[in-house]
């Protein structure tokens, strides 16, 4: 798991795994619901800067939060904190903007590369893995 994860950082992309977001994907199933807390925030937390970077931050903003929620996961909490803090400034600065002017155009990335959401999304209360 944590050799995929590092593909997912390094950008590596195959016929596989087209986005990066595939590595982090694959981790967490190999992981499953007892794999290492720490594996499983490192890979989250990989999904939401890629739905970030695509400017989807709701969904960056709910891989955040299955990152606050698991346990043991050390200085990936407040690294999850950060980049919650980041998504949700730039999802009220999309909202301010968009009620301003209708036409706020996504970037071209997000529009050719979505980044694809886990077999099973959760709301923001729950977690993909029990605790």
């Amino acid at each position: 798991a944590q050799a995929l994860i590092g593909l997912g950082k390094a950008r590596y992309t195959d016929m596989f795994h087209p986005q990066k977001a595939h590595w982090y994907l694959h981790a967490l199933n190999l992981l499953g619901e007892m794999g290492d807390p720490y594996l499983k925030a490192q890979a989250l937390i990989g999904l939401g800067n890629t739905a970030r970077t695509n400017r989807d931050n709701q969904k960056a903003i709910d891989y955040y939060d299955q990152v606050m929620q698991l346990h043991n996961t050390g200085s990936l909490f407040e690294k999850a904190k950060q980049g919650k803090d980041t998504a949700l400034r730039f999802l009220h600065q999309y909202i301010s903007s968009s009620q301003r002017s209708p036409a706020f155009p996504l970037s071209r990335a997000s529009r050719q590369h979505p980044v694809p959401a886990p077999p099973h999304t959760p709301s923001r209360s729950q977690s993909i893995f029990k605790k």
